[in-house]
């Protein structure tokens, strides 16, 4: 694992993260075999260290099917190497090869054609054992059939010190739409999660990642937009507080012309902490009609608190609409007045000038109840 440690840093989404936060990890983890009985709600899918051990009725009644993805693969189902072979366009580094060769826990969820769901699926992520030398490798595939369209709740929960290696290909096949949030706990986990996405014709990702209360996160985004009327629409949030250190890169690729990607990314950065956001968008040369937007904004509440911030546009075609923007800085001293002008205490008043902040990632989230959840545990989080 050392000299592949050494050979990923030459890679560009590796340029913010150093080698030796990640050096301690040397081996594959293997996980005991240990019988956990955890009821589902009616929604939910419930994954106990890596495997798939119950799902709720509402995933039997809609057809959705989940595999081990150990078990998917040898059976051949629903020819899933064809899709993963799909992938092979994407540049790997070497953790994901890593991955691929050695992926030992996972699970493949597959949503079938002309599926419209009115509720969210909740996969309940939970992983509770692990150590401070090996490396734990979790592949996923998401298959997301024609005409069909779904909102997925990630609840991720890692429950004691570890390091997390993922990797997750998401597919979504014709005018179809996937909505994916992500939320986690894993105060004590070094995490290095590598995201790939293939969006067909007519079809729309939305993503949502929320990132907080964590060691070291190091995040690959790579997603193409591969026909006409494919759409990506990115939010994410970070959160860092003391020492902690987070590291997004985010890639989309436009390879057919009338794509569209809207990307918006905020940081919040406290204490001795530091975070990383390094994002680009390509248009390729035959890509004609096609918008691509970034936005990033961030915050720095501390002296000490260090963010890195670097959206960039390739533009190969003329005929395009593009624009992106970056700003970081601290607290606004005049909305601070203000609201201390009108009797609000200070705390406070930062507070919901942070609230505000924040809000604007969450409310691009449809599901409404999803929304106050998150709202909820944010501002638990960020009481200063």
């Amino acid at each position: 694992m050392d000299k592949i440690i050494a050979k990923n840093f030459k890679f560009e989404n590796w340029k913010y993260t150093k080698s030796s936060q990640f050096k301690t990890f040397k081996n594959i983890f293997s996980f005991n075999k240990v019988e956990k009985k955890i009821i589902p709600k009616n929604n939910e899918i419930i994954i106990y260290n890596g495997q798939l051990i119950n799902n709720g009725d509402y995933i039997v009644k809609n057809n959705i099917k989940i595999y081990n993805i150990d078990e998917a693969i040898s059976q051949k189902i629903n020819q899933i190497q064809d899709k993963i072979n799909q992938f092979s366009s994407f540049k790997n580094d070497q953790y994901i090869e890593e991955n691929l060769k050695n992926y030992n826990i996972g699970y493949y969820l597959y949503f079938p054609k002309n599926l419209i769901l009115k509720d969210k699926i909740v996969i309940k992520n939970i992983i509770e054992q692990g150590n401070e030398t090996e490396y734990i490798n979790l592949r996923i595939l998401i298959d997301c059939d024609e005409n069909s369209k779904v909102t997925i709740l990630s609840e991720e929960e890692f429950l004691n010190k570890k390091c997390i290696n993922i990797v997750n290909q998401c597919f979504v096949n014709n005018n179809s739409s996937l909505e994916i949030i992500n939320k986690s706990n894993k105060t004590d986990t070094k995490q290095i999660y590598n995201f790939f996405s293939l969006i067909n014709y007519n079809s729309t990702l939305k993503y949502h990642t929320i990132d907080i209360n964590s060691n070291l996160v190091k995040n690959n985004y790579f997603i193409d937009l591969n026909s006409p009327g494919s759409t990506c629409l990115f939010n994410g949030l970070n959160i860092s507080k003391h020492k902690e250190h987070f590291d997004n890169y985010i890639e989309i690729n436009h390879k057919h012309s009338k794509t569209i990607s809207n990307l918006n990314y905020k940081i919040i950065a406290d204490h001795k902490s530091k975070s990383n956001f390094f994002a680009k968008s390509i248009i390729h040369e035959k890509c004609s009609e096609s918008q691509a937007y970034q936005k990033n904004n961030n915050l720095i509440l501390s002296d000490k608190a260090k963010i890195n911030a670097n959206p960039q546009l390739e533009i190969y075609n003329d005929d395009v609409q593009c624009s992106h923007g970056s700003a970081t800085g601290q607290i606004d001293e005049e909305a601070i007045f203000y609201l201390r002008s009108r009797g609000i205490k200070l705390d406070l008043a930062k507070q919901l000038i942070l609230n505000s902040f924040i809000n604007e990632i969450l409310e691009e989230i449809q599901n409404i109840e999803i929304q106050k959840d998150l709202k909820e545990t944010l501002d638990n989080y960020m009481v200063l």
